[in-house]
Parts: C-alpha cells; sequence; structure tokens
C-alpha cells in the first residue's frame, strides 16, 4: 500500500509545474486525508452493519445485554464476562464469528470498490473535456 502511495505522490508532484508544486502537495495531502477518513468510516460502516445482525440471540443472555453485545467484538467479550458459564462463551464464539463474517463481506466490497475509481476517472475526463492522454500516465 505505501509502495502505491508513493508512487502517487511523486506522480502527482512530477507533472506538476514547478511554480504550482506547493498547491499540487496541498491538493495531494486532501485528497489523501479525504480518501482515507471516508475509507474508514464507508468500511467501519460496513463491518458494523453485518457484524451487528450476524450476533444471533443466545439463550441464558437478556435482551439488552444482547443489544450492548452487538455494539462490538469488545462489548460482546464484556457482557460474556459478565454474564459467564456457557451463555457467555457461546455469546463469545458467536461474536467472534459475526466479526470475521463482517470483515470477510468488508474486505469483498472493497475489493470491489478498487474497480470503480478507474471508470470513474475516465467518465470526469471525458466529461469535463479534459486531455484524455492524462489517464495514459
Amino acid at each position: 500500500m505505501e509502495v502505491s502511495l508513493l508512487a502517487a505522490s511523486d506522480t502527482i508532484m512530477a507533472s506538476a509545474p514547478a511554480s504550482r508544486a506547493g498547491g499540487a502537495a496541498a491538493i495531494e495531502e486532501t485528497v489523501y486525508e479525504l480518501g482515507a477518513g471516508l475509507g474508514v468510516a464507508v468500511l467501519g460502516t460496513i463491518t458494523a452493519a453485518v457484524y451487528a445482525p450476524g450476533v444471533a440471540a443466545v439463550p441464558g443472555v437478556p435482551p439488552r445485554a444482547m443489544g450492548q453485545a452487538r455494539e462490538s467484538l469488545a462489548s460482546a467479550a464484556h457482557v460474556a464476562r459478565e454474564v459467564g458459564g456457557t451463555a457467555g462463551t457461546a455469546l463469545l464464539d458467536g461474536a467472534r464469528v459475526a466479526f470475521v463474517s463482517a470483515l470477510h463481506t468488508t474486505v469483498t466490497v472493497s475489493i470491489g470498490l478498487l474497480g470503480v475509481p478507474p471508470p470513474l476517472l475516465r467518465a470526469c475526463v471525458h466529461l469535463c473535456g479534459w486531455d484524455e492522454g492524462l489517464l495514459q500516465a
């Protein structure tokens, strides 16, 4: 990941004239931060949305505690510790399975999203009338 970020940064800075290097660096950094923030927000939301319903109700665990366990894996571990016994063990095992399933879904979605930017970039370049040669670099 870091190698591709370095290559992208070098490409951006090399394509900017020296008189506009400061502006190019500012835009590059802003886009990086925005992309990182949106990536965390979107992928985190997907993980949470898949995890919560994946934690099945466990006999012996009160509904309110199940709600807390569905908030996060750490919350599920806390509730499992409080409940104890076989119900606590079953809750923690189910939460772990739900969390791994949520991560698998998130990775699958992120792989799919990797294919979106190039066509989107091409469409923007075409619609804005920019030089198509920009995409050949």
